[in-house]
């Protein structure tokens, strides 16, 4: 209980709870459809070890360079980044039913090797230490909610269209949640 006041006091608590959840969920559901949007690209099963090797290989190379980027762009340009990565990989992966599609999906991992380094960061530099497990804590049970009731919503509306379809609903839900976070952006250091 004495987590929830600490983060329901703290505008950049509540952001980077709202963006994790935001994003997580809605990568969450190309994670558990990689799969069959990789067979609808026009792939054999058969080469899922060597794809998948391809995309988590990539990913791990930008995880431990995430620091770099964060650097290099600075933290609301680079949490911002993450964002556009999907947004872009949704709306082609929507429009592009080809083999050329799979860059796509490559280019999203990219996205999840920043996401929980440069998150986890975010929650390291602007939360006191004494706070810092509660805020993780309050964090990852509203990501797994959100995620569960996106996961559900999306494998529904998946069955009844297409992958590619929902795609196009994912990275339109994207543009507008980003640019809600893009808006209100906490710029004030936390209090203590």
């Amino acid at each position: 209980i004495e987590g929830c006041k600490y983060v329901k006091g703290h505008k950049q608590v509540k952001w980077i709870i709202a963006f994790s959840s935001i994003i997580a969920a809605l990568f969450g559901y190309q994670v558990f459809i990689v799969q069959p949007s990789i067979i609808s690209l026009g792939f054999n099963v058969k080469y899922f070890g060597f794809l998948f090797a391809l995309i988590w290989g990539f990913e791990s190379i930008v995880y431990w360079n995430a620091h770099r980027i964060l650097k290099f762009l600075g933290e609301k340009k680079t949490l911002f980044l993450i964002a556009v990565i999907h947004i872009i990989c949704f709306l082609a992966l929507s429009l592009i039913n080809t083999w050329f599609g799979f860059i796509f999906i490559i280019i999203n991992y990219f996205g999840r090797g920043l996401f929980y380094p440069i998150t986890n960061n975010f929650i390291q530099k602007h939360i006191v230490t004494s706070h810092r497990a509660t805020t993780l804590s309050v964090e990852n049970f509203v990501i797994c909610l959100v995620g569960m009731i996106a996961t559900f919503i999306f494998s529904r509306l998946t069955d009844l269209l297409s992958i590619g379809r929902v795609y196009m609903v994912v990275g339109l839900i994207a543009i507008v949640s980003t640019m809600i976070l893009y808006f209100t952006f906490p710029v004030k250091k936390i209090r203590k």
